[in-house]
């Protein structure tokens, strides 16, 4: 009404009274706005959280400073300032175990550095729900209520509702009242981190730091200092964890091992593949989101498998073929076998894996053939000729004495060819792997007999040269099993 009367007193001849009248209505509205603010400040300070639904007053006058947003700005700056000397006093409690006498210190009972952590992050996520359910009742902004549904209080200015804006000042407001107990748990985990080098125990607590992270940025957004503390310590302990896991390799790598007779795996893979079941163990046992499990699990993967299974590659340089590859094959079924106690998908790593195996075997197959042809005779009759006919022998190069020497060794060789390729392979671990490379390596010899007949066969010239190398492929098949 005041304000019509004033438009109305403008657009006449009595403009100077319609200008004074407007001009002491805003310093009236002015003052009005400044005595809210100084209530409410005073308010503030001392504002419990314990009741929090019954501070009608407090939501009307922070509703009525919505219309002044720099003197709004500066009571939530009191009210976090007042919020964050009370939560930190109570998390120096809930660590000392002053106060209340039944209170249990989580300094004193946490003797676990995992437990002691999550004790500090449960705490921490407590302390922040109780403060957005409080910030919610203070404002009335719980579940859909709205402020503009509220009714005003008598002789309080009735402003146009601005809903948005309080509601947006929540979650800011909750993560800001907790920096100062926030910067206490920063540097007690950032010692606890610091102080330990046990890759398990620096796993787990970054998976306690991840499951939070995840949990705070639901709560008050990821553009938080709640989430940004959280994360930069999971990152330090990723760090951490890398660092120690490069540190354990590195003094292998000192000190490393010659190969054993047996060409067994050697201890530091036995002790390695005992430490990634450790790592998977607590990574399954994680509540980390599936968006960040393969990340993880790559990791562990790249940091505590894969520079060993690259370390005993490196010691079977010093060894000849076969011994090479079969060391190899035992090392990688050793890391394959413990890759399948996992129950994360490890498809991607096992294929890996069963591809660098198939990669050995094949050279022991390659090395076991060779020897088969040597020790029977049969690379002497191939080898003639071998540069003009890709590989068949030159009936018109063979001699009766190459035959008859080779067909001797041949049979000198066919009796004891199995046991021979047992001796081969005695220290290859996977006994259904060495019967398939045994098999492989006759069927490829089988195949180099057939090839030798065959030309000798062919040439008409020389047909009488078969009688000095007379046995068959199908004998050759049933002497060797």
């Amino acid at each position: 009404m005041i304000h019509s009367d004033c438009q109305i007193l403008l657009g006449s001849e009595s403009t100077r009274a319609g200008v004074e009248i407007m001009d002491q209505m805003t310093r009236n509205l002015n003052s009005a706005y400044q005595r809210v603010y100084l209530w409410l400040q005073r308010e503030l300070k001392f504002l419990s959280f314990e009741t929090p639904t019954g501070n009608h007053r407090v939501r009307r006058a922070l509703e009525v400073l919505t219309n002044r947003p720099a003197l709004l700005q500066s009571c939530l700056d009191t009210l976090a300032e007042s919020r964050q000397r009370t939560l930190n006093e109570s998390f120096t409690d809930a660590l000392t175990g002053r106060g209340e006498a039944d209170m249990k210190p989580i300094d004193v009972m946490a003797h676990d550095p995992i437990r002691y952590t999550g004790d500090m992050m449960a705490w921490l996520h407590s302390a922040l729900v109780g403060e957005l359910e409080a910030l919610q009742a203070i404002f009335e902004l719980s579940g859909s209520e709205r402020l503009d549904d509220m009714p005003s209080a008598s002789g309080v200015i009735t402003i146009a509702p601005t809903d948005l804006d309080l509601r947006d000042h929540v979650r800011p407001l909750a993560d800001k009242s907790l920096e100062n107990a926030l910067s206490a748990f920063r540097l007690r985990t950032e010692h606890v981190i610091s102080s330990h080098e046990e890759p398990t125990l620096l796993y787990g607590l970054l998976n306690i730091l991840t499951f939070y992270r995840e949990t705070f940025k639901k709560l008050v957004g990821a553009d938080t200092l709640l989430v940004a503390t959280t994360d930069s310590l999971a990152s330090t302990t990723t760090r951490q964890l890398q660092s120690c896991l490069r540190d354990l390799f590195r003094s292998v790598q000192q000190d490393i091992p010659k190969p054993t007779p047996d060409l067994s795996p050697p201890l530091f893979l036995h002790d390695a593949m005992g430490r990634f079941r450790s790592l998977v163990k607590s990574f399954e046992a994680s509540l980390i989101s599936d968006s960040y499990k393969s990340r993880a699990f790559d990791m562990i993967y790249s940091e505590a498998m894969k520079p060993y299974i690259q370390g005993c590659e490196t010691l079977s340089k010093d060894l000849p073929s076969p011994q090479c590859h079969i060391f190899m094959v035992n090392c990688l079924e050793v890391s394959k076998d413990t890759l399948r106690l996992s129950g994360y998908g490890t498809e991607n790593y096992m294929h890996i894996i069963e591809d660098a195996v198939d990669s050995h075997v094949l050279s022991i197959v390659t090395s076991l053939h060779n020897f088969f042809l040597e020790a029977s005779g049969l690379s002497t009759i191939l080898h003639v000729g071998n540069n003009d006919n890709e590989g068949q022998p030159e009936s018109d190069l063979l001699t009766e004495n190459i035959l008859i020497e080779s067909s001797k060794q041949l049979d000198e060789f066919l009796p004891t060819a199995s046991s021979d390729a047992e001796s081969q392979l005695i220290y290859l671990m996977r006994h259904s792997l060495k019967k398939t490379i045994i098999q492989t390596a006759l069927n490829r010899f089988v195949d180099d007999f057939t090839v030798v007949k065959a030309s000798l066969a062919s040439h008409t010239k020389s047909s009488h040269l078969a009688t000095y190398f007379p046995r068959t492929a199908e004998e050759i098949q049933i002497l060797l099993g």
